[in-house]
C-alpha cells in the first residue's frame, strides 16, 4: 500500500513538472515583447555597439583562500572524529 502511494506521488510530480514545461508562460511572452521593443529601438545605434567578446571581469577573490578553506575543513573533520572517539 505504501509503495503504491509513493509511486503515485512520484508520477504526479513528474507529470506536473512536464506539464509546467509545456504550457505557455505569460511572463515569457511579455519578456519577448519587451525584448523585441528594445531591439527595434536599438537599430539606429547599431554602429555604436562594441564588437567582439565582452570583458572577462576581475579575478575571483576566493582563489587565494582555497588552501585555508581546505585546511579548515580537514581540521573540523579531525576535531569531530576525535570527539566521536573520545565518547
Amino acid at each position: 500500500m505504501q509503495l503504491r502511494n509513493f509511486f503515485i506521488l512520484i508520477l504526479v510530480l513528474i507529470f506536473s513538472a512536464g506539464y509546467a514545461q509545456q504550457t505557455s508562460n505569460r511572463f515569457e511572452e511579455e519578456d519577448a515583447r519587451l525584448n523585441q521593443n528594445e531591439v527595434d529601438n536599438a537599430e539606429p545605434f547599431k554602429d555604436e555597439l562594441p564588437q567582439g567578446p565582452g570583458n572577462p571581469g576581475e579575478p575571483v577573490p576566493i582563489n587565494g583562500y582555497i588552501p585555508v578553506l581546505i585546511l579548515t575543513a580537514v581540521g573540523i573533520i579531525m576535531y569531530r572524529n576525535m570527539q566521536k572517539n573520545a565518547s
